[in-house]
């Protein structure tokens, strides 16, 4: 029942960062970043049936799922698999080129509503994480995760 929950939730183009989490300490992306180390170091699993590699037993598990399920969906034109309909929808649109989601101020076009989304922040002006040490903003977190550095290789 997990892994059915865990794999609709893969399905769902829901953030996964709650408002709580815009502000960036740099002690916990640090903390973060080497206990990510070290789990990859201390163990890595298998998958038996393809060789993909993964650190946690829950993920594992999803993938396995993947190969029993019967109708998994290929792209046509290169064989990627997709568990998702929505997913391999996307995904064609790498081979077509098609963007059907455009800007209304300057016309920029792309691929996925969430890159039109953040685009739309360049005209709003929008930046909404924060960083705790000095207050710089940016529009997107993995560029505060990238800025947090300074604090604290400094």
């Amino acid at each position: 029942a997990q892994i059915e929950e865990d794999s609709q939730n893969l399905c769902q183009n829901k953030p996964v960062l709650s408002e709580s989490l815009n502000t960036f300490t740099p002690t916990n992306f640090y903390s973060h970043t080497a206990h990510k180390s070290l789990s990859a170091i201390s163990r890595v699993l298998t998958c038996s049936q393809c060789g993909k590699s993964f650190n946690r037993q829950h993920q594992l598990k999803l993938h396995l799922q993947s190969h029993k399920r019967k109708r998994a969906l290929w792209c046509t034109v290169c064989g990627k698999s997709f568990q998702c309909p929505s997913h391999l929808s996307i995904h064609h649109r790498t081979h077509t080129g098609e963007k059907p989601y455009g800007c209304g101020q300057c016309g920029k076009r792309f691929t996925q509503q969430s890159s039109l989304r953040v685009h739309q922040r360049t005209h709003s002006g929008e930046r909404p994480y924060s960083c705790s040490q000095c207050g710089k903003t940016f529009i997107l977190m993995h560029h505060l995760k990238r800025h947090g550095i300074i604090h604290t290789n400094g």
